[in-house]
């Protein structure tokens, strides 16, 4: 395995593709390692490799570059409903993700977030409570709200 840095979490996700090719190409299972590289001066990485053996990553995302995190998110697609789905934004890309169970996304969402130094603010379908959304993002329509609280983790 790759990267300086503490591990801070490690797992089996789902990855999309970039979001150009979304309707096209598989989603691919992907083992990932989340970093924190504050102790040790490293940056703060989330790697993905091709299995849990792999000695080289497949791509290593600079979370120093994370805008947004949102989690509790469904995806209109059959194989994808009723799935644990969140997504990084960051400058270059936003990464779609899927977790096994819906602990998996939650433990994956904080960690990141804390690693980001992000708040979380919880969005409620409940019209009487006041609602949290950031400015500068929308769903495509690809996504809906699912049952599940959505979280979104934002710098501030």
């Amino acid at each position: 395995m790759s990267g300086g840095g503490d591990v801070v979490c490690t797992g089996w996700l789902r990855k999309s593709p970039p979001e150009k090719k979304l309707r096209r190409y598989a989603w691919k299972k992907r083992w990932f390692i989340l970093r924190s590289g504050r102790m040790s001066g490293d940056p703060d990485v989330l790697e993905y490799y091709k299995n849990d053996h792999s000695k080289k990553p497949l791509r290593i995302i600079n979370l120093n570059f994370c805008e947004q995190v949102d989690a509790g998110l469904t995806f209109n697609k059959k194989e994808l409903q009723d799935s644990f789905v969140f997504d990084i934004k960051t400058s270059e890309r936003t990464f779609y993700l899927v977790a096994e169970t819906e602990e998996d996304m939650n433990k994956w969402v904080q960690s990141i977030c804390q690693i980001c130094g992000f708040n979380q603010a919880e969005e409620s379908t409940d019209p009487s409570l006041p609602r949290y959304e950031a400015s500068d993002w929308s769903p495509t329509a690809h996504w809906k709200s699912s049952g599940l609280p959505v979280v979104v983790c934002l710098n501030f």
